[in-house]
């Protein structure tokens, strides 16, 4: 009987510390998904700055090309007159 006992309590320890390994080895895992996810959060959030700049940019520079042709419709209304449809003589 206590033969039987010693063996079940050897098995018992012997899954309890493969168990214990087995959580630790996930828990490294765990731990490197964790820095990958880091990692791709902070590339994600450089991406998006870079899009926000980018996007200023492009609105900036559409005002300024509206303005150079508000301007150059100004400077060239007086320069080619349009004739006038009624004649003159």
């Amino acid at each position: 009987m206590i033969i039987v006992l010693s063996i079940l309590l050897g098995i018992t320890i012997l899954l309890l510390a493969s168990a214990i390994i087995h959580i630790r080895k996930i828990q490294q895992e765990l731990i490197e998904i964790d820095k990958e996810q880091h990692n791709q959060n902070k590339d994600i959030l450089e991406l998006m700055k870079y899009r926000g700049e980018s996007s200023a940019m492009l609105l900036q520079h559409t005002y300024v090309l509206e303005y150079l042709a508000e301007q150059d419709a100004i400077r060239n209304k007086n320069k080619y007159p349009i004739p006038s449809i009624v004649g003159e003589a």
